[in-house]
């Protein structure tokens, strides 16, 4: 927290007490920690667009392309994708999807068994079986 370094703003510390104690202020740090996170997706956008500076011109008058220019863009580009995902997790974060298909169950299946007179109660527990090749 830069802010908190500066002269006359409170410590670090004094933050994540009001984050923990007060309802409000959370809200709005979280607010304000979407709308940075939004400032740096538009800079994206700014950067991946500003050609210039791509190409330089030789003292012969040739154009040629400038490469470290081009990866500086792409590391500023990079830099702020991630600190963009670090405020913003849920909207600019990876998303990790987890697809399981098939017929596979897991969950064990129990059957109780009573006999007639009750006195010869058996529980069966199976794990890999169905329910009818218990009997």
């Amino acid at each position: 927290m830069p802010y908190c370094s500066q002269p006359g703003q409170p410590d670090k510390s004094q933050v994540y007490r009001w984050l923990d104690e007060n309802d409000d202020f959370r809200d709005q740090y979280a607010r304000a920690r979407e709308e940075q996170a939004d400032k740096l997706f538009r800079e994206i956008i700014e950067i991946a667009d500003d050609k210039s500076g791509d190409c330089i011109t030789t003292s012969d008058g040739k154009p040629i392309v400038d490469h470290e220019n081009i990866q500086r863009s792409r590391l500023r580009v990079d830099a702020r994708k991630w600190a963009a995902a670090k405020l913003a997790p849920k909207k600019y974060g990876d998303r990790v999807e987890h697809d399981v298909k098939g017929g596979v169950h897991f969950q064990p299946q129990i059957l109780i068994q009573c006999s007639r007179d009750r006195e010869d109660e058996q529980v069966k527990i199976a794990t890999h079986h169905e329910p009818s090749e218990l009997q």
